[in-house]
């Protein structure tokens, strides 16, 4: 033990990459195989922006912080190396919640620099170890890390605790830091910020979070309030008002009113809290109800337990708990964005709590050491205990996303009246090949949502496959009258019009698609068929063309394009394209090759 504490006395950042590497990589392993889930498949697995690079070309793009450029770009790069094989997109989750975590760790060394200067050395680094191995193994962390397509989130608070961390490197006193080296600091803070907005929307509040760090960390507690804090923090209540009452505030949907919003947040920060203290009912799409009224048990503690907290921010800065101030504020601040006045059509989700986690655990972890300051000897114990209990639930968390039916059936389990949920437990069914119960929770999510957009579409493709058209095809008119930019139920209808024989139907919704989408190679195949069905065979020799040369591995469509070539009288085209679809491993009639030669007058 003596001989660990000498290395860590001399190797701090060292021993505790070396630490957290362990036990990052032993709690996550079995996150490895995770396939991809819910959003994932929009945002990466049937997303051609990420596998053609078109939209990385064009300034524009990376100019949106709407678009979450870099974040999508890391997917690309991801794209690019491993396919759409999960391994390497959850390794690169590991390794930026990784530095994540070395983040959380030097970031807890600065604040008692600050604020404990009177720690040992070894005191010092050994709270921001255990800080950063608690925010490191937290069960909550597993939607952010797991969730492939969270690795937005993981981005931003990588910039975001780069950004704060710059700060208050450079913020250190005088004799401590040159004035060259201090400005290097500056402009890391800055391009963290642009970087991180370049990731994902939330590291809007980076600013707002450097200001609580100035007045709650840098400055002395005894000191008044420099006048420039007072300015910032009204200059920034004002911009807040101005966009509110101006309609400026972003809203990601105008089907909650923004103080519904708020009051319903003042629920799910409850249930926040819970999760926090006891991560045990984990759940991928937690479904809160919307909140109406003020006058509610939920709303009402809410609200006065966020009073609460904020008034405690001003009372334990003046009582000499900078620190504690600051970890409230860091929570409200890193959720502000998310849980406020931008209403977001899902209402909770436990990603949201990856960065605030990185305040609050820190803050957490430094007054348990004070507490235990006395009887050093319950310290170990209880954080041995609190270390295995996060660590077993990760572990046991992570195991659930391995099956998306597994994973969807307990978060309906929870609550069996989201009908999001119990579709997507039929999506999962299907996909296992149990096609009838597939459907009864379909129509089970029907129930709880009459015309609920995904089980209408996920029932039509269920009688589609069945061979039941026409039920088929009022389920897709129903989608798409409700939603007529769902281009996916206009492919199933074009596909449905074409097995009934109404080709110009059919033809007319794939001609709508290609003028949305004109890179997909699939849509191209599927209106060549119809083309060909329809007897308009240049158009169908063209679409088959166009699908393989957006799709060089999809060569059986030499089969098909030979086949069309025949009945036109191309034979010498025909005759081409089946040998290279035999040469390519197809199985061909040899009687057709046979046919061929013979009429071309080709002899061995």
């Amino acid at each position: 033990m003596k001989k660990y504490h000498h290395v860590f006395d001399k190797h701090p950042l060292l021993v505790s990459t070396s630490i957290l590497t362990i036990i990052i990589f032993l709690i996550y392993a079995n996150s490895f195989p995770v396939g991809f889930h819910f959003d994932d498949l929009l945002s990466i697995v049937h997303n051609r922006n990420i596998q053609q690079w078109d939209s990385f070309l064009d300034m524009s793009f990376w100019a949106n912080p709407n678009n979450r450029p870099l974040g999508y770009f890391s997917f690309a790069l991801n794209y690019a190396i491993h396919g759409l094989n999960p391994a390497g997109y959850h390794l690169v989750n590991i390794l930026i919640h990784l530095i994540n975590a070395l983040l959380a760790f030097k970031l807890t060394v600065l604040l008692l620099q600050f604020k404990k200067p009177e720690y040992s050395f070894r005191r010092l680094h050994t709270v921001a170890l255990i800080a950063a191995v608690l925010f490191a193994m937290h069960p909550l962390q597993t939607m952010a890390v797991t969730y492939i397509v969270q690795r937005l989130t993981l981005m931003a608070a990588m910039f975001y605790l780069t950004g704060i961390y710059s700060y208050l490197k450079a913020r250190l006193p005088g004799k401590e830091i040159s004035a060259r080296r201090r400005m290097f600091y500056f402009s890391i803070t800055g391009l963290a910020f642009i970087l991180g907005m370049m990731s994902k929307q939330i590291v809007i509040s980076m600013p707002l979070m450097l200001l609580m760090a100035e007045w709650l960390i840098v400055q002395p507690a005894e000191n008044k309030t420099p006048v420039w804090i007072r300015i910032s923090a009204a200059l920034t209540g004002i911009v807040v008002v101005v966009l509110l009452v101006t309609g400026l505030m972003p809203s990601e949907t105008d089907k909650i009113s923004r103080a519904d919003y708020l009051m319903t947040q003042s629920v799910v920060l409850i249930e926040y809290i819970k999760l926090i203290f006891w991560p045990v009912h984990l759940n991928l799409d937690h479904f809160l109800p919307v909140q109406n009224s003020f006058f509610t048990t939920g709303v009402i503690s809410g609200t006065l337990l966020i009073l609460w907290m904020l008034a405690s921010i001003f009372f334990l800065r003046k009582k000499g708990y900078a620190l504690a101030s600051f970890g409230i504020a860091w929570f409200l601040i890193a959720l502000s964005v998310e849980s406020t006045f931008i209403p977001i059509s899902d209402v909770m989700f436990e990603h949201r709590l990856y960065l605030p986690l990185a305040g609050f655990i820190t803050v957490a972890v430094i007054h348990l050491d004070l507490v235990w300051t006395i009887k050093r000897w319950a310290l170990p114990v209880v954080l041995v205990i609190i270390m295995v209990f996060f660590g077993g639930r990760t572990i046991d968390r992570n195991s659930d996303w391995q099956d998306e039916f597994t994973l969807w059936n307990k978060s309906m389990k929870q609550y069996p009246e989201n009908p999001r949920a119990v579709n997507n437990v039929g999506l999962a069914l299907k996909k296992k090949g149990n096609i009838s119960q597939a459907l009864e929770y379909y129509n089970k999510a029907l129930t709880l949502e009459p015309g609920m957009v995904e089980a209408t579409f996920n029932r039509g493709i269920i009688y589609f496959e069945l061979g039941d058209y026409r039920t088929a095809l009022e389920a897709f008119n129903e989608v798409i009258s409700k939603v007529p930019g769902k281009m996916d139920a206009i492919a199933f209808r074009a596909l449905t019009y074409g097995h009934i024989g109404l080709y110009e139907e059919s033809l007319a919704d794939f001609n709508a698609y290609v003028a949305v989408d004109p890179t997909s190679p699939k849509i191209y195949m599927q209106r060549g068929i119809v083309h060909e069905m329809a007897g308009n065979f240049t158009e169908a020799i063209d679409d088959y063309t166009r699908s393989m040369k957006l799709d060089l591995s999809n060569t059986i469509l030499l089969i098909n394009r030979s086949r069309v070539y025949f009945r036109i009288g191309r034979l010498q085209e025909a005759y081409d394209d089946i040998i290279k679809a035999a040469e390519a491993g197809h199985q061909t009639d040899p009687r057709y090759v046979e046919d061929l030669k013979a009429s071309l007058g080709i002899t061995d």
